[in-house]
């Protein structure tokens, strides 16, 4: 019984492997090859247009297959039912989906900061800052009986 539970983690594991190999080369390296294509004629613009959709639609397949088996793996081996931090994550969740919206406007629109950092960069960076900050907020609004109420 554990030979074939660790046996079907590890097939699990390559098809998440496969599945994030698929998104790569589908999903991005020939989509963007494709992008840089100059079609001559009409029909070869809508055949170009018609490749990149497709590519893309596979690639976001792929990695939506590769997020279905590692969330299965997790409740499949009971890790969620033996660590309680996931049930008290759960309930950050919509706390820091509410705040996540209003500070990242706050850094899009009101700060500085889109200038000072680059198109690429910006993006990490506001993630990180967003996530931070709306995790501690939602901690904060969670202490009290009114943030008990609002978000959990």
């Amino acid at each position: 019984m554990k030979y074939n539970l660790i046996k079907s983690k590890k097939l699990k594991i390559s098809y998440c492997f496969w599945g994030m190999l698929t998104y790569f080369f589908i999903g991005i390296i020939l989509k963007e090859w494709v992008m840089r294509y100059e079609p001559a004629s009409l029909i070869m613009h809508g055949v170009q247009i018609l490749l990149m959709r497709l590519f893309h639609l596979v690639g976001a397949l792929s990695m939506i297959v590769v997020f279905y088996i590692v969330s299965n793996i997790a409740l499949v081996s009971n890790y969620i039912a033996k660590h309680p931090c996931f049930v008290i994550l759960s309930g950050y969740c919509y706390g820091v989906y509410i705040y996540q919206q209003f500070i990242l406007l706050l850094i899009y629109f009101y700060t500085n900061i889109p200038e000072m950092l680059g198109p690429i960069v910006l993006p990490w960076v506001a993630c990180a800052v967003t996530i931070i900050l709306s995790l501690l907020m939602c901690h904060l609004t969670l202490k009290t009986r009114f943030g008990r109420f609002l978000i959990g």
